[in-house]
């Protein structure tokens, strides 16, 4: 039997978006995806948001009510914006810890995600994230798929965004919607000072406005995502697939026999 996780409610599709350096930029962006119903992941650098020298950044007081309130994500992308690659080891930790601990301090909550900055990084670089408690970063490597996941494990800490907001991401629409080969994810990166830099605010405006209320769509923040994948990657089954055991803290969603099944926490499905 053919047995396979669908996202929450059944969805097939999911879209999610990552921004870097909490430029003041982010205002206006976050108010276009939270009135689109969407969610985004905001990437940002602790020492920028505590120096009153950065103007072009926001603040750590706004943090909550721009982000948070609004159900986007804070993660993390160097507490000063270095090439991580470039610091001997012991600098490197340092860096990513102090922006997990002062991000952490600000928001009251638990911080595990990153993107690199300068998306340049290396095995050493991979290797201290992992030390460091990050459990996905993301790159800047665009796969111009929207059908590609990280494997599992230390593959999170190299996670390519399907493409850049100038890719032309009204054409990847269609693509992203009528594909029916597996789930699907649009993955969309930037820096939000870009629209305004390029006077192009009309491309995120239209793209939002022609995504948005899709039923068959989830709009998650990156560690949504991560968490909920991950769930449903440990589930596990009796030989036949008919028992499914949820050992996670989630419901997850599962596809058996062309009915969607949900499993909520701790519990086992007999299909």
């Amino acid at each position: 039997m053919r047995v396979g996780y669908v996202f929450p409610e059944g969805r097939t599709r999911v879209l999610t978006f990552s921004y870097d350096d909490g430029n003041v930029a982010d205002r206006r962006l976050a108010d276009i995806l939270t009135s689109c119903g969407m969610k985004g992941t905001f990437n940002l650098n602790a020492g920028w948001l505590l120096d009153d020298n950065h103007k072009t950044c926001i603040k750590a007081d706004e943090l909550q009510s721009l982000y948070l309130d609004k159900g986007h994500e804070v993660a993390c992308h160097g507490f000063s914006h270095p090439r991580e690659e470039m610091l001997l080891h012991g600098a490197m930790l340092n860096d990513v810890l102090q922006d997990r601990l002062e991000l952490e301090k600000i928001t009251g909550q638990i911080i595990k995600g990153m993107a690199y900055p300068f998306g340049s990084y290396n095995q050493d670089v991979i290797d201290t994230l992992a030390t460091a408690g990050i459990v996905y970063c993301r790159t800047v490597a665009s796969t111009n798929s929207t059908s590609l996941f990280p494997a599992s494990g230390k593959d999170w800490l190299t996670w390519n965004p399907t493409c850049h907001h100038n890719g032309d991401i009204i054409r990847r629409i269609d693509p992203f919607l009528t594909n029916r080969y597996g789930l699907q994810m649009l993955y969309i990166w930037g820096h939000s000072y870009e629209f305004d830099r390029m006077d192009n605010w009309e491309v995120i405006e239209e793209f939002c406005d022609k995504m948005k209320n899709r039923k068959e769509v989830w709009y998650a923040t990156n560690m949504e995502i991560y968490q909920y994948v991950e769930a449903c990657r440990n589930l596990e089954t009796s030989a036949d697939c008919r028992t499914i055991y949820n050992p996670s803290c989630q419901n997850v969603f599962i596809l058996a026999e062309d009915k969607v099944h949900e499993i909520q926490p701790g519990a086992t499905l007999h299909i």
